[in-house]
């Protein structure tokens, strides 16, 4: 039920608390790179957006296939690796989860399945197109000025703000009895595991903050996830 033999990336405190680049089938990672083609975890947060192509991830041993016109949020702490790629045009951005406002990520990291992957629009992918690609820009460039940070960090919130707002509006007339009380425990369970997994490694801890037994918590994690 931990995570312990699943490798964890760490992001690099340099660059602005954030790492951005545009998604290309050429792209070649060199030899320090961290191996991502394997199942992996982050300490910190990424966005991937799919402007044309498909690709297919297994994240928390769910699939999830992304088309053209999406969006997928993998939030820290979750597992996930890279199945399948074809013809890729996007974007891919990571960051450290403290730039972002708390009321996004808990709107996020409670959703109702514990994976937000949804469709955008030909206007919502063009603004946010407009966004990252500003963003790639800033972060490319040095000595832009004392605010650079605070630039960067703000055109992040405008990026969930925006995301958020879309996410509202596709699930708010969608919610229904399928958040049973498993589902509920498992949700809960994840989001403790994303906020102390560095210094929380035992499940007694997880099933002691949720006054569960370890045996129970064990089997209802295991009846969602099917791990």
């Amino acid at each position: 039920m931990t995570n312990d033999n699943v490798q964890l990336i760490m992001l690099s405190s340099e660059n602005y608390d954030l790492m951005i680049s545009p998604m290309s089938m050429s792209y070649i990672p060199s030899e320090s790179d961290p191996d991502t083609s394997v199942a992996h975890r982050h300490d910190y947060h990424s966005l991937f957006i799919l402007e044309k192509g498909s690709i297919t991830m297994l994240v928390d041993n769910q699939y999830v296939t992304m088309n053209e016109s999406s969006v997928l949020l993998i939030n820290k702490g979750q597992v996930h690796q890279p199945v399948d790629i074809f013809g890729i045009k996007g974007w891919v951005m990571v960051f450290d989860g403290k730039i972002l406002d708390p009321e996004i990520l808990n709107i996020f990291e409670g959703s109702q399945d514990g994976i937000c992957y949804f469709s955008l629009n030909h206007a919502e992918l063009a603004f946010l197109n407009d966004i990252l690609y500003n963003i790639n820009i800033t972060a490319g460039n040095t000595g832009e000025g004392p605010f650079t940070n605070k630039l960067l960090h703000g055109m992040v919130n405008t990026v969930y703000y925006k995301l958020v707002n879309i996410y509202w509006s596709l699930t708010t007339n969608s919610l229904d009895s399928s958040n049973s009380r498993p589902t509920q425990i498992t949700h809960d369970f994840k989001r403790l595991v994303r906020k102390h997994f560095r210094e929380e490694k035992k499940p007694a801890s997880y099933a002691e903050k949720l006054n569960f037994s370890v045996t129970y918590l064990n089997d209802t994690v295991k009846k969602i996830t099917g791990f």
